[in-house]
Formats: C-alpha cells, sequence, structure tokens
C-alpha cells in the first residue's frame, strides 16, 4: 500500500505548505523509500528523526538498516545496538 514514496509527500510539499514535524509521517515516507530501493532519500528522512528524537526506536532501527543496505555496517552497527537497546533486546547470559 504505502510502496510508493510518491503516493505519500515530498517533505517539502507537506499539504498545508509545512514541514512535517511529526514523526510518524516522516516515518512512512522513510519506509516507502527504503521499500522502493531509494536509500539515500530513506537515510536523511531517518537521519532527520534520529537527530530530533535519539530515541526513536523504530527509526534507529530502519536507519541501521538502511545503512546495511547501502554496504556500510560498521555505521549501521550503533544505530541496531540502541534500536535493541531501547526495545529491551538484551543477550541473555
Amino acid at each position: 500500500m504505502f510502496n510508493n514514496p510518491h503516493l505519500l509527500y515530498s517533505p517539502k510539499e507537506v499539504p498545508g505548505g509545512h514541514h512535517p514535524e511529526q514523526t510518524a509521517p516522516r516515518l512512512l515516507l522513510a519506509r516507502a523509500y527504503y521499500r522502493s530501493a531509494q536509500l539515500h532519500r530513506a537515510e536523511a528522512e531517518l537521519r532527520i528523526i534520529v537527530d530530533r528524537d535519539p530515541v526513536e526506536h523504530y527509526a534507529r532501527l530502519m536507519l541501521g538498516r538502511t545503512l546495511e543496505r547501502r554496504s556500510r555496517p560498521e555505521e549501521a552497527a550503533p544505530h541496531l545496538r540502541i534500536a535493541a537497546a531501547l526495545a529491551g533486546d538484551f543477550p541473555r547470559e
């Protein structure tokens, strides 16, 4: 349903002429970019979210996965670790 980012909006062309300050619309846009392999755009949206809300678990997870898909595993690792910690996914001993 949301696989086509053109069905959503460009961050510069939000209905009402405002930039989306809410996290949910940006996450939807980033997810659409990710699923359509527009990884540079997905990364840009996710970095905005993470900069604004460093404890946003899903944005961290998606950013890590996006960086992995862009062949940047070293950059992805800290985001994936933080996402796991925020989700409570700690290694069991």
